[in-house]
């Protein structure tokens, strides 16, 4: 994802759970939220320079554009898909980028022939 989203932009994770995703981007301004207060919690003390927050994907507590919101494999955890994406607009302005990844088990077959292929030590 490092590819997509540089070091010193504004992110903001929906679902961020303990914050480690969205420390890693290395943001100039950070927000993360999570439907659970304890990890939010969690994700406060283990990120001092980052803001988290308490909240529902379909009931964003934020409301300031940021130029990149991440969405990691919490599509399909949504109740309402639709809510989330028009709660997620208070955090986009014209030029945001929406990074969204979710797992496909049509791939699970080929990634596991891929680790497998990784943990095979070369020919001598």
């Amino acid at each position: 994802m490092r590819l997509h989203v540089p070091p010193g932009t504004s992110v903001l994770e929906i679902d961020c759970g303990t914050g480690d995703l969205l420390a890693a981007h290395e943001p100039s301004r950070g927000a993360g939220v999570d439907i659970s207060p304890r990890i939010v919690e969690i994700a406060r003390a283990k990120n001092l320079r980052l803001r988290f927050l308490a909240g529902d994907a379909e009931d964003l507590p934020v409301s300031e554009p940021f130029a990149y919101v991440i969405l990691s494999s919490l599509i399909g955890c949504l109740a309402d898909v639709q809510r989330a994406f028009e709660q997620m607009n208070k955090a986009c302005a014209p030029r945001t980028s929406v990074i969204l990844t979710c797992f496909n088990n049509l791939w699970a077959p080929v990634l596991r022939v891929g680790d497998r292929s990784s943990s095979l030590e070369p020919a001598s």
